[in-house]
């Protein structure tokens, strides 16, 4: 069982290493952490033909900030099985960056992929959890069908933002054994 501090609380890239590992599919969905990325580094990255040719579930999870001591935005990128590139950022804020928009475009440009905002908002704008948000649709997109996905998606775009959010954090506690210290909001 994984312990953090509290749900709202910011992760790095080995809290969210160590949190995919709970569940073997959606670590090898992130390449055991390999897919774990600032957004300059997805600029460079190649897939194989497996994963862009939907064999294996491939995402990532990609923070705005490729600064060593600067606080980023978390958000997944998930490859679909129709070659697109599903955005999912909980406060639509990372493709509002020219920076983070531009080695995403390179991204897709380099993978003959087309990029597709998902565009519902699940994050609240006083919370630090987009890390454990991000794992969220790591796990949606390894372990659902595409139909089921779509489903989850339509549902949660009907959702006020504290109900998606407060659901996403559910699951992931459940899924991936994580016990929180603690469950109040700070």
């Amino acid at each position: 069982m994984i312990s953090i501090k509290q749900m709202n609380t910011l992760t790095t890239s080995i809290d969210l290493r160590n949190i995919l590992k709970a569940c073997g599919k959606c670590n090898e969905t992130i390449r055991h952490g390999e897919n774990i990325v600032c957004h300059s580094e997805l600029s460079q990255t190649v897939l194989n033909r497996d994963s862009k040719n939907g064999k294996k579930p491939i995402g990532f999870i990609v923070n705005s900030s490729c600064e060593e001591n600067r606080v980023g935005h978390w958000v997944s990128c998930l490859v679909t099985k129709t070659n697109h590139v599903l955005v999912c950022d909980g406060m639509n804020y990372v493709l509002k960056q020219k920076d983070f928009l531009h080695s995403l475009n390179l991204f897709c440009d380099l993978n003959k992929l087309k990029l597709i905002d998902l565009g519902i908002r699940y994050q609240l704008k006083n919370s630090l959890s987009c890390g454990l948000l991000s794992v969220f649709w790591i796990s949606a997109h390894t372990n659902l069908k595409p139909n089921e996905f779509r489903k989850l998606c339509h549902c949660l775009k009907r959702n006020t933002i504290k109900t998606n959010e407060m659901f996403m954090l559910s699951y992931i506690r459940k899924h991936f054994k994580i016990h929180f210290n603690t469950l109040s909001r700070t």
